[in-house]
């Protein structure tokens, strides 16, 4: 494990295993080649896979952190655990979902930094979405205006619900 990780990436899963070893590794891919100077941890729960397979893709997959549950307490616990046991040493927590691939145009994109800009110059902000289309319409969302992190090459914009 990263002695000082940065960022944390959170996995929780029921089954679905075959997904997660390609996120995995997708993202593991990316991290070393277009952010090498991240320091990252990756951590799972698994909730009730129950089978040898949630043991050997632990083997398989550089993990720090990996909890198997024998039975599926919901995301919410699963976050919970991620966020305030796993994954305490690291600044940012990137929560993850086992069927999140990297876009293969995107690998080069050092979009984990980017973020991680954004929060350390914004402190209005407090989450960031990856997403290259964020999908929220004008009826139940607003956009504030484009800014740039000062001395840095990243764009962005709040995106607030709207109240009601």
């Amino acid at each position: 494990p990263e002695r000082d990780p940065q960022v944390c990436f959170a996995f929780v899963s029921c089954g679905r295993l075959p997904l997660l070893q390609l996120t995995s590794r997708a993202l593991i891919s990316h991290m070393e080649t277009a952010e090498p100077t991240v320091r990252y941890e990756l951590a799972w729960v698994d909730q009730g896979s129950g089978t040898a397979d949630a043991r050997q893709l632990a083997d398989d997959i550089p993990m720090e952190h990996v909890l198997h549950w024998k039975l599926n307490y919901g995301l919410t616990y699963g976050l919970n655990t991620l966020l305030f046991a796993l994954c305490r040493r690291s600044r940012y927590v990137a929560t993850m979902e086992e069927d999140w691939l990297w876009m293969e145009a995107k690998m080069g994109v050092p979009a984990v930094r980017m973020a991680m800009d954004v929060l350390a110059a914004d402190s209005g902000v407090v989450g960031v979405f990856l997403r290259s289309v964020v999908q929220y319409g004008t009826e139940t969302s607003e956009a504030g205006p484009w800014q740039w992190v000062p001395g840095k090459a990243v764009e962005y914009r709040r995106m607030c619900q709207k109240g009601g």
